[in-house]
């Protein structure tokens, strides 16, 4: 009996997908946020007993791809905060500084424990001239 070559279905290669996932970015802070000229994110992030785990400073312009989901450097490998919200609020009742506090609730990886580092952020937003 003759080998018979099965027929592959012809679809994007993986270069192509990927190239195309890159080009689906983020928006950048003038399509989110019209108006602000500059956003700052100062976020620390604190373990269970209060250990500084994380600390970062964050500058974004108007032509800068804004990245709003923190991901927790905690033990529960998945637990995020959106801050878009927030900043929107902000926005809306145009205010320049905010501060905040949020809890993470998700399951550690290796027990059934609550995660519960801390993020601590400050937000302070600069308006364009109009």
């Amino acid at each position: 009996m003759p080998f018979k070559k099965r027929r592959i279905k012809k679809s994007p290669n993986k270069n192509t997908e990927r190239s195309q996932r890159n080009q689906e970015s983020e928006p950048s802070l003038s399509q989110l946020f019209p108006g602000v000229g500059r956003l700052t994110l100062d976020l620390r992030y604190l373990g269970r007993q209060g250990e500084i785990l994380e600390d970062e400073h964050v500058e974004y312009n108007p032509q800068d791809e804004v990245f709003l989901l923190v991901s927790c450097p905690g033990g529960c490998n998945d637990g995020q905060t959106n801050l878009e919200a927030k900043i929107g609020a902000m926005i809306s009742q145009h205010q320049t500084t905010s501060e905040g506090r949020a809890k993470c609730a998700q399951q550690l990886f290796s027990s059934a424990d609550i995660c519960g580092c801390e993020l601590v952020c400050r937000i302070q937003v600069d308006y364009a001239p109009s």
